[in-house]
């Protein structure tokens, strides 16, 4: 199973059966919207319902969605 990750709305990854991804490149103090679907090789599913993650003031490198 593939799965795709979106960031506000945009395909950002695809990963290949992995449960857990790293975002990277995330700005301090910001606003961001996840989900994700999932690709049998025929369709996407629908997206999953939307996490929303502010990241601190402090800057941060990277989250982890599992």
């Amino acid at each position: 199973m593939i799965y795709y990750i979106y960031q506000n709305g945009e395909k950002v990854k695809e990963v290949n059966g992995d449960k857990t991804v790293t975002i990277t490149g995330l700005s301090p103090n910001t606003k961001y919207t996840f989900a994700v679907s999932a690709y049998n090789g025929i369709r996407e599913s629908a997206k999953s319902n939307v996490v929303t993650v502010t990241t601190s003031a402090i800057p941060v490198t990277s989250i982890t969605l599992s």
